[in-house]
């Protein structure tokens, strides 16, 4: 891991399962070709995409992932099981942010957002 890797993100669209490329130019599903961002260019991303109390992105830290980057070039976080997704979405929805229960449901019927037994 090189030493700039902790303070670097690759930032998650939920709603496209995609990783944004560099500069914003565009989503990839390769992991190879996720952009890395820092400081204040990763909060100006996600302060224009999640917008009205919708998480569309979240960031995961470099440092993370970066050790998959050869042996999993298209490795993609699944929405529900990543943390760090799970992480920045529960901040949204413990501020009053809607968001359905089914998409984020556990294996025991849970909702991992809020908690609440899914029907």
């Amino acid at each position: 891991m090189a030493e700039s890797d902790a303070d670097e993100d690759f930032i998650w669209s939920i709603p496209w399962r995609a990783w944004y490329r560099p500069l914003s130019l565009g989503l990839t599903r390769h992991f190879a070709e996720a952009g890395r961002y820092r400081g204040a260019d990763a909060a100006a991303v996600l302060a224009r995409v999640n917008q009205n109390g919708v998480v569309a992105a979240c960031l995961i830290p470099v440092a993370c992932l970066a050790p998959l980057s050869d042996p999993r070039p298209s490795f993609v976080p699944d929405m529900g099981q990543c943390q760090f997704v799970t992480d920045a979405v529960r901040k949204f929805v413990a501020n009053g942010a809607p968001h359905r229960c089914d998409e984020w449901m556990d294996e025991t019927g849970h909702c991992r957002l809020c908690d609440r037994v899914v029907p």
